[in-house]
This record gives structure tokens, sequence and C-alpha cells, in this order.
């Protein structure tokens, strides 16, 4: 018999603008894990930093079944980044939507003061089957959007209301749990947050 050695080859990205995804299983796990790859599609000159590498070996800061206080707790591990996607809070839904709330904000002016040119894009949350968890999302997406809209650092990506524009949203965005993306839910993400960047390039 005979071994091969496997070689890693290193992910090697060209483009200019550093992004980081911050979040949870929304933006790693299931379909979600190709939210990257569909953006570098859309845009060549993204380049994605942070301390986990997904299976196509970009690189992010999502977490499976992260609260905001798990994020919180390794916000001063992210690397910088010109621009950071925060998708979170849905896995604060039977806590307190005030710590919640403080949590972001404290995750967001972490970041944006650590790193004085970066910008953070608030991205809304995605709506989801289960009343209680969508109430939740909605309330908490309200009080961040109250505080992040006289911020001129932040910039609010309402991937929410996109979702919702579409009467059939569950069956066109989520898989059959009512969470978590489908294939075309990631595209219709990635769409809209490379709609940003063409804006302001």
């Amino acid at each position: 018999g005979f071994t091969i050695d496997v070689v890693n080859i290193p992910f090697i990205q060209y483009g200019k603008i550093k992004i980081c995804t911050i979040g949870d299983s929304q933006t790693w796990w299931g379909y979600a894990g190709k939210l990257r790859k569909e953006l570098n599609k859309l845009n060549k000159e993204l380049v994605f930093v942070g301390s986990r590498q997904d299976a196509f070996g970009y690189w992010h800061e999502g977490e499976g079944g992260n609260n905001t206080y798990q994020v919180l707790e390794r916000v001063n591990e992210m690397p910088e980044a010109d621009f950071y996607t925060l998708l979170l809070g849905t896995n604060d839904y039977k806590g307190n939507i005030e710590n919640s709330k403080n949590n972001i904000l404290e995750i967001t002016n972490t970041l944006l003061k650590k790193h004085p040119k970066s910008k953070m894009l608030y991205i809304t949350p995605l709506p989801t089957t289960n009343i209680e968890r969508d109430n939740f999302n909605t309330k908490l997406k309200n009080k961040l959007v109250s505080v992040f809209k006289d911020n001129d650092r932040v910039d609010i990506i309402d991937i929410g209301y996109v979702y919702r524009d579409n009467p059939d949203w569950a069956e066109a965005y989520l898989t059959a749990d009512g969470l978590h993306q489908s294939t075309e839910g990631v595209k219709k993400m990635a769409s809209v947050i490379s709609e940003y960047f063409n804006k302001i390039e």
C-alpha cells in the first residue's frame, strides 16, 4: 500500500474590502455555510476574515447556537475588518430583551471603538415560523434600529423586511424548521448584502 500526503493549500482571496460576518447558525450552519461563497460570487472585492473557517475556506465569526452573551464574550478575539455584519439575537428569545439589546450595542461599540475606520452592518432578524421567537426578534430589532439610525458608523440592512415582502417567505426562504435559511434564502440574503456594497463602491 501507499499513503497520500494531503497538502493544505491556503485559501487565497484577492479583494480589497475586509468583511467579518458575525452571528449564530444563520450565518454559518447548514445552507447558511454558503453565505460567504455566494457573496464572493457577487462581489470579488470582499475578503472574509475571522477566527473560524467555513467548509469553502472562508473565514468568519459565526457559531451555531450562539446568543448575544456568547458573542460578546468572544468579541475581543475578532480581527479588524472594514465591515462587520451582525445577524444576532434570535437565540436570546427566552431571555431579557433589554439585556440582548445592550449586548448587541456593546458588541458594536467595542468593535467600532477598537477599529475607528470600521463600519457595522446590522442585519435585521430573519422572520421565523415560531411566533414567540418572531415577536421577540421584532421587538429587539425595533429597539436597536431606534439607536442605530442616528449612528453614521452603523448601516441597517433590512433583510427581515425583504424576506417578509414575499407573502410565502417561509416556503421561499426557509428550511422545514422555519428558522434556518434554504439555499434560496441564502442567495437572497447574499444579494441584499451585495447590493449594499455595489451602492457604496
